[in-house]
């Protein structure tokens, strides 16, 4: 058998063992999520769309992107709640990006809109350490569809309810925080929705009630490039749902296919793929479970999202 022969076989050998190792990894997280979600729960936001929830990321990526996103819920009966969500990022150098975000939420007769203009600056102290400051500056608005209320409806005549949508829209403001260590080791600290949490104290004019949300994340070098380990725990606190302890996993395979895990501390679970084509299109798709005493109406949630890069995407970014 010639030298040529002896190194294709390796090759091969190799290319196996990674796949082996990454198909283990994944079915471990997978049956431990499980496990944990029985007496815990979860959310689907520590690997999606980071963005949207701490500004300070517009300049993490480091190049161009728009992400679409489709999350359904509580698909058991009619006029169960869908939300849309919008991401632009431009980050203009290392130092400074801007960007766009843009959710839309449908629940019955209920419509919720929120457009923010994001800008964030990058400090980089040495080597090692650095730290993005990211501002929002927000367009709320929502409304009643009156064209499904039913004439016979006894609150058809109510003041409040026919000038509902007149006096819907407002401004507000989101602050965030990310400080990372060696390309390897963040912060994230976020505090959405100001205005309305903490100056007008109305927490219904907001997409989801969050006041707090925070996250450590990790992300690894395993086998070469091959395989990346993406460890993560955050805590989202809120004003209705109280705060939820997610805590989750995602593992990379040659930056072409992902598995994430997520449980969160309130009653639910998501597992998720992700699927890298032509190192430009990702492809994400997650199953939210419910396991709380509300699983009975709420069920489960599908989410599904196309982010695009706009240029060369570097080998560890946060996607």
């Amino acid at each position: 058998m010639n030298n040529k022969r002896i190194v294709e076989i390796s090759k091969s050998l190799l290319s196996i063992e990674h796949k082996f190792l990454f198909w283990i990894i994944s079915c471990f997280s997978l049956f431990l999520s499980v496990h944990i979600a029985k007496s815990q729960s979860m959310m689907s936001s520590l690997f999606a769309c980071r963005v949207a929830a701490n500004p300070a990321y517009a300049t993490v990526r480091g190049i161009p992107s728009v992400q679409v996103y489709r999350n359904s819920q509580w698909s058991s009966f009619p006029g169960s709640p869908v939300t849309y969500s919008a991401i632009a990022e431009v980050p203009f150098t290392r130092q400074f990006g801007v960007g766009v975000v843009y959710f839309q939420d449908q629940a019955g007769l209920l419509t919720k809109q929120r457009a923010s203009l994001l800008a964030a600056y990058n400090v980089q102290f040495d080597e090692y350490n650095e730290v993005s400051f990211g501002l929002g500056f927000a367009f709320f608005n929502q409304n009643l569809d009156y064209s499904k209320i039913s004439n016979t409806d006894p609150n058809q005549g109510d003041p409040q309810l026919a000038n509902y949508n007149s006096a819907s829209f407002s401004l507000d403001g989101d602050f965030g925080l990310y400080y990372q260590y060696n390309k390897m080791i963040g912060l994230s600290i976020s505090l959405p929705n100001v205005k309305a949490q903490f100056i007008d104290k109305n927490p219904n004019k907001t997409i989801d009630n969050t006041i707090f949300s925070g996250a450590i994340n990790g992300i690894f070098d395993l086998q070469g490039d091959i395989l990346k380990l993406e460890p993560s725990i955050g805590a989202n606190v809120t004003k209705y749902w109280g705060t939820g302890i997610n805590v989750g996993a995602r593992v990379t395979y040659e930056n072409q296919v992902s598995a994430t895990t997520i449980v969160d501390s309130r009653g639910s679970f998501t597992y998720g793929l992700g699927f890298m084509y032509n190192n430009r299109f990702l492809l994400n798709t997650y199953h939210i479970l419910n396991f709380s005493d509300a699983s009975r109406v709420a069920g489960s949630a599908l989410e599904f999202g196309l982010l695009v890069f706009f240029g060369e995407r570097p080998l560890f970014s946060y996607d």
